[in-house]
């Protein structure tokens, strides 16, 4: 389980704002060079490495190293997660009987 916290923000909100879309620009970045590098050479980048990428590419930005990461990895976790359920989906399902039990062998009953 995640626990969320809520603050108030002390600084101005223009500031906040524009560190937003600083991160959102970092994160559209990080994908747009991911796929080109992708479809044009088909080599799928890891984590780091297109970190390490992105950073050689786009080397000035206002947000901290630590935030600019978290934009970078953010995309990483979101492709993972996509790819994950993808498989899950796609996951052939085995329901033949066992026996004669008449049961399907994953335990789950045919829809």
């Amino acid at each position: 389980m995640i626990l969320t916290k809520v603050f108030r923000a002390t600084q101005p909100k223009s500031i906040l704002d524009e560190l937003n879309r600083e991160s959102g620009r970092v994160y559209s970045e990080t994908m747009v060079e991911h796929w080109r590098v992708y479809r044009k050479h088909a080599v799928w980048l890891s984590s780091s490495g297109e970190e390490k990428y992105n950073d050689y590419l786009h080397p000035a930005t206002i947000l901290h190293s630590h935030s600019k990461d978290a934009a970078q990895q953010a995309f990483a976790k979101a492709v993972k997660t996509t790819r994950g359920c993808a498989r899950l989906a796609a996951q052939k399902r085995d329901f033949h009987t066992s026996g004669s039990s008449g049961k399907p062998r994953s335990g789950r009953i045919p829809e």
